[in-house]
């Protein structure tokens, strides 16, 4: 699992030539905003665990601009 907190909707991925596979997810959409990224390898997924240095999770890629 990428993400295990509630909230986390919207997941779309695509596996690069590299190899690396990238999901990029929305946590807690209303009200912070937060889009995610998370990758990782297909050896990763069969392992279960990180097993290499290509793993990245809860990027964050943006959010909505907080307000008063």
């Amino acid at each position: 699992m990428f993400d295990e907190r509630e909230d986390v909707t919207y997941p779309d991925g695509v596996q690069g030539s590299d190899g690396i596979i990238r999901i990029i997810y929305d946590h807690k959409r209303t009200p912070d905003g937060e889009v995610l990224m998370a990758a990782f390898t297909e050896a990763d997924v069969r392992a279960g665990k990180s097993v290499s240095d290509k793993v990245q999770l809860r990027t964050l890629i943006d959010r909505l601009p907080l307000t008063d």
